[in-house]
């Protein structure tokens, strides 16, 4: 959706050079990364239980992703970006100037995605506006519950009540500046508090004006809690099996079985508020070290011993084992509202 104007002959050309690395599963990639996944902040204003920022136990600095240093990285990898992120370990609506960084991405013709709680702080309108008017492609608000009981279940601290009157504001603002984007995706992650609602989740998220949902699986965090952290959010695990990424087997579970070979490490990485470079979403301690965008060009960052030696293990790496990102199960159902402006 609205990724017309993306693709120049070096994108092109990028994108097949690291289609033909991942084939050939070289350590040291032809290309460079066609997406980041950019962390605008890692500060939320939830407490959501499965997630290391709202239970207090990240182990990293704490900051804000300041405006210069994003526009002095896109401006080195415009060539090559046809695809943006913004979202990681916190809200990034509580960073100021994500309005000015998505703005600055669409007159580089990079196609952008935003995810949130949208608990806002502050004026909704204002909010609404001010995305509306920065060319964000698509907007993907979280919604885990359809009454506020099983949401506030999942995410601690938040309140249906605002989330739904931010959705109806920009829903709003679409209108009023006459534009088709965002796209404005109603996300559903199925736990044990919500299962019985996936079938009212349409008629929601309709009733909402949005364009389109998606219903999602649980991820337990076994790659980034601790073990203890992890089993003591079993019971948040659907009792439909079928709704999730793994196993029970008596009181504990094992993850389903892998089905495709990861392209993260071939196509995409995570740059933090700091500039520190981390291989994926789901290494939010950084075990990992990769390097800082700010100081050294992703480029050389890109072909460095660690990576390398991270895609010639992927498949035995404890980091990555772990790892239930690349299962087809992690999306139970979609629809799209609006075909006219895909």
């Amino acid at each position: 959706m609205f990724i017309n104007n993306v693709f120049t002959p070096l994108r092109v050309l990028n994108l097949i050079k690291i289609g033909v690395s991942y084939l050939l599963k070289l350590r040291k990639p032809f290309g460079v990364p066609t997406l980041l996944m950019i962390e605008p902040t890692n500060f939320c204003n939830l407490k959501c239980q499965l997630c290391p920022t709202g239970q207090n136990v990240l182990r990293v600095p704490k900051g804000m992703l300041q405006l210069v240093d994003f526009i002095n990285l896109i401006d080195r990898q415009a060539n090559y970006l046809t695809c943006i992120y913004f979202w990681m370990w916190g809200e990034p609506l509580l960073n100021n100037n994500i309005g000015k960084m998505v703005k600055y991405a669409k007159e580089k013709r990079i196609y952008t995605e935003l995810s949130t709680n949208a608990n806002i702080v502050g004026s909704e309108d204002s909010m609404s506006i001010e995305l509306v008017e920065s060319g964000l492609d698509k907007l993907v608000v979280s919604v885990d519950g359809i009454t506020e009981e099983s949401y506030r279940l999942f995410r601690e601290g938040g309140e249906l009540g605002k989330v739904v009157s931010f959705i109806l504001a920009l829903v709003a603002a679409k209108q009023k500046l006459k534009s088709k984007s965002p796209y404005i995706d109603l996300q559903f992650i199925i736990h044990r508090g919500n299962e019985s609602e996936v079938g009212a989740v349409e008629k929601f998220a309709r009733n909402l004006g949005v364009d389109g949902f998606s219903i999602k699986t649980l991820d337990l965090g076994i790659s980034y809690l601790d073990s203890k952290d992890s089993e003591k959010n079993l019971h948040l695990l659907p009792i439909q099996m079928n709704f999730g990424r793994y196993i029970k087997l008596d009181n504990n579970f094992k993850i389903k079985k892998q089905e495709n070979y990861c392209k993260r490490l071939w196509a995409t990485c995570v740059v933090n508020w700091d500039g520190e470079l981390s291989v994926c979403c789901n290494d939010p301690h950084r075990k990992i070290s990769l390097g800082n965008v700010f100081r050294e060009s992703l480029s050389s960052l890109w072909t460095t011993k660690n990576y390398q030696a991270l895609r010639q293990n992927l498949k035995s790496n404890d980091f990555c084992k772990n790892c239930t990102g690349s299962l087809n199960r992690e999306v139970v159902a979609q629809k799209n509202f609006n075909k006219n402006i895909i």
